[in-house]
């Protein structure tokens, strides 16, 4: 795979935690905000969410969860020299069983790249305990 630039999420669906990545060089440059609310992740999030049956109690809808882009680990791969560099928060936990090793797959950067902290990446912890508490999650996270 081609390496590229580009933006990442660590999402909990109902089945596990999963990477949501934008490659730049397939969808182009965005921003986390951006990727989060217009691009869809937000409502794939409350679709995966949506009750099967008419009498299960209801579940955040786009509407609830489209503000909340701090809520969960994220960052952003970006060329520098002839190198990549992952900048990340350091909220990414072993229980969620995503590694930098796949991060690094999705982005074809495994073996030229390397993961430096940025705070700018760090999950906000007002949108993460408004996350946990629309999706009903007892998991918890690293924050600020």
């Amino acid at each position: 795979m081609k390496p590229t630039e580009g933006i990442y999420y660590v999402v909990r669906f109902p089945d596990g935690w999963r990477v949501m990545a934008c490659r730049f060089d397939q969808e182009g440059e965005l921003d986390h905000s951006s990727f989060w609310r217009h691009w869809g992740l937000a409502a794939l999030v409350a679709k995966a969410r949506q009750p099967k049956s008419q009498t299960a109690s209801p579940r955040p809808t786009e509407d609830h969860l489209e503000l909340l882009v701090y809520a969960f680990p994220r960052g952003r791969v970006t060329k520098v020299g002839t190198k990549y560099v992952i900048y990340h928060g350091n909220d990414l936990q072993p229980w969620m069983k995503v590694t930098k090793r796949q991060i690094e797959k999705v982005f074809g950067v495994t073996g030229r790249c390397r993961w430096e902290f940025d705070d700018h990446e760090r999950c906000q912890t007002p949108d993460k305990e408004e996350m946990r508490r629309l999706l009903r999650l007892k998991e918890d996270w690293p924050s600020v």
